[in-house]
């Protein structure tokens, strides 16, 4: 085979990374990532040895062009999602509750943030406790916010990516945990859901919760910053 035959043409590649952008425009609505699989079904077909550089010319013209982002979610398959930019910054997630949309992106930073300070997962059950007393019961299927909560957690979240949920190894009768699913990594970090906490709180400080902070930033950081305050604080009595 002839060295032309083998390279694929920068021309081509440009012509599949607009199908591409075309494709991801049409899925905008969509809730559940869009498996690389599908991808290659419906639009890259015979080219899909040039999938990772038609991608990357995708992702450009999404961003410039559009203002969204597509969002490479690797586990537990290689997927992706489109985004809008804003989406991904969190200061915005808070607990009043407004738009449907917004009412979910709200509760998911709050399992999140549960999720999190529980030590990154937490049994079903424990988690379903804390919502009640936040006034959301997953035993309702007409939550007047959520509708069918349990649902809406363990199902159409985790098919979107945000959570896992998965068994808990030689539970007998079987028991179940929450985990951060791939998505949640790509709209927030450790840090925001932290300094989210801190807000919730009032008048605390991330490093206040040294299991969580040293999960961030090293073992001994949260200690390491305590004493960096203190010191900070002698330091400013002396000179007044």
């Amino acid at each position: 085979m002839s060295q032309s035959s083998q390279t694929v043409r920068e021309e081509d590649v440009n012509n599949k990374a607009r199908d591409l952008v075309r494709f991801f425009l049409a899925s905008t609505g969509r809730k559940a990532p869009i498996k690389r699989n599908e991808i290659v079904e419906k639009v890259m077909k015979d080219m899909s040895r040039a999938f990772n550089l038609t991608m990357e010319k995708a992702k450009t013209i999404m961003t410039n062009t559009f203002g969204l982002s597509i969002v490479t979610l690797e586990e537990p398959n290689k997927s992706f999602c489109v985004m809008n930019q804003i989406e991904l910054d969190t200061d915005h997630l808070h607990l009043e509750w407004g738009e449907t949309e917004n009412q979910q992106s709200a509760l998911l930073m709050i399992l999140f943030s549960i999720i999190f300070m529980a030590g990154e997962r937490i049994q079903d059950e424990i988690l379903w406790k804390a919502l009640k007393k936040m006034g959301v019961d997953f035993e309702k299927t007409n939550h007047e916010i959520f509708g069918d909560v349990k649902k809406l957690v363990t199902t159409e979240f985790v098919q979107q990516g945000y959570l896992l949920y998965k068994k808990i190894p030689d539970t007998d009768p079987p028991k179940h945990e929450f985990l951060w699913g791939p998505r949640a990594y790509a709209i927030t970090s450790k840090e925001d859901v932290l300094s989210f906490v801190c807000q919730i709180y009032g008048e605390m400080d991330m490093f206040d919760w040294p299991q969580q902070y040293d999960s961030i930033h090293g073992e001994g950081a949260a200690a390491a910053a305590k004493v960096q305050q203190l010191n900070g604080a002698t330091n400013q009595m002396e000179v007044d």
